[in-house]
């Protein structure tokens, strides 16, 4: 128990270590207003990996409906 703590604390104090610095590309990016355009591209794809998860999932469901109706009508 006193191993995991000592890893929580030391890992608590490093993180809070390097987010308190400020970066040179993190200042660059706000500067110009690319920040906006990284946060877009990254919201369309996710968009886009979600609605192919969710398209997925229709057409797995379908096909399960389908084989189980099967498997009644063979038996």
């Amino acid at each position: 128990m006193n191993k995991i703590f000592i890893i929580i604390i030391i890992y608590i104090i490093t993180t809070s270590n390097v987010m308190a610095q400020n970066n040179f590309i993190d200042d660059t990016f706000r500067s110009s207003g690319k920040v906006n355009v990284v946060v877009a591209v990254l919201s369309i794809i996710f968009a886009g990996i979600a609605f192919f998860l969710f398209r997925q999932e229709k057409r797995i469901s379908k096909l399960e409906k389908e084989l189980e109706n099967q498997k009644k009508n063979q038996a």
